[in-house]
């Protein structure tokens, strides 16, 4: 039986032609193909997450449903350098809240290092297009992107000139399973945000709150009485943007 190849239905992003992307969850290629691509992606996000590995379960549950036209899309996409898998870009559209969400970003050093410095900010427009144009097949129209970030790496947000949000942001241990542990332990985060669409500055102020509500309650499933939910969501109503 011949090796299933994991570049199947695999494309080039002409932003940064030096990689390939499959999308793992949302792609066509053969079931062969995409079990070793799931496979292959689960490799990737072990060596840059390796405390987030409740990830690959929430993945194979994306993958068991039937493909519907759900208010969230998901979004996994493997990065290949000359057919090697090297990276990952995790991201959801939740379409209700016009919210792109990005949970994961990940690229090997020694291939984030052959590339021009602006590789990620190039990378990020051209997938959160597809995703633009994916979204507005439902009807909708996503305004705003947010993503989470250790301090570590926070710099990489602010050197693509994404917002910082001043809101005391936090994220339960475990993701989406914090509930199979008890009661929420949170982890302070910072989180930025990227708009889509000009705006006035309330409506920018609008669309980060419900960007944040995305991740807090839609994909953390944390209760919306939560007191740092609130206390985020208050705070994020006054912020200067």
């Amino acid at each position: 039986m011949p090796i299933p190849d994991i570049a199947d239905d695999s494309f080039l992003v002409e932003a940064v032609p030096e990689l390939r992307f499959v999308d793992v969850l949302r792609g066509e290629g053969s079931p062969d193909a995409r079990a070793a691509q799931l496979e292959a992606i689960s490799a990737v996000h072990a060596r840059h997450f390796p405390d987030r590995m409740y990830s690959f379960g929430e993945w194979v549950a994306i993958l068991s449903e039937p493909r519907v036209q759900a208010p969230v899309l998901h979004y996994a996409w493997l990065v290949l350098h000359d057919g090697v898998p090297v990276g990952e870009f995790v991201m959801d559209s939740n379409v209700l809240r016009e919210t792109v969400l990005i949970h994961y970003v990940a690229l090997d050093k020694e291939i984030r290092h052959s590339l021009s410095s602006d590789w990620l900010a190039r990378a990020l427009t051209s997938l959160i297009a597809i995703m633009e144009t994916e979204a507005e097949v439902l009807g909708a129209s996503l305004t705003i992107a947010i993503a989470e970030s250790d301090e570590e790496h926070s710099w990489h947000w602010a050197k693509m000139k994404w917002i910082r949000l001043d809101v005391n942001y936090h994220e339960p241990k475990f993701g989406m399973h914090w509930s199979d542990f008890g009661q929420p332990f949170f982890i302070p985060l910072a989180s930025f945000v990227h708009f889509l669409k000009p705006g006035s500055e309330e409506a920018r102020r609008a669309a980060v709150v419900q960007a944040l509500k995305a991740f807090l309650l839609d994909n953390y499933a944390l209760n919306e009485d939560e007191p740092t939910v609130l206390e985020t969501c208050k705070l994020a109503q006054s912020i200067p943007l």
